[in-house]
C-alpha cells in the first residue's frame, strides 16, 4: 500500500497540508514587517541626516559670526 493510502499517511498528509499552508501565511507576514522596516529606517536615515545638517550649519553660524 503507498504512503498516503493508509489512516496514518492521509493523517500526515493533511497535517502537512496545514502546516504549508501557515507557513505561507506566516512569509507573507514577515514580507509585510519587513516593508514596513525599510520605511521606518529610511524615516530614520532622513531625521538623522537633518539633524546633522541643521547641527553643522549652527556650528558654521556661531563661527562665522
Amino acid at each position: 500500500m503507498p504512503n498516503g493510502e493508509c489512516h496514518v499517511g492521509a493523517a500526515n498528509r493533511a497535517e502537512i497540508e496545514a502546516l504549508k499552508r501557515e507557513q505561507k501565511t506566516q512569509n507573507e507576514s514577515i514580507k509585510d514587517i519587513s516593508v514596513k522596516l525599510d520605511r521606518i529606517n529610511w524615516w530614520l536615515v532622513a531625521l538623522l541626516g537633518g539633524m546633522v545638517v541643521s547641527l553643522g550649519l549652527q556650528i558654521a553660524g556661531r563661527i562665522g559670526g
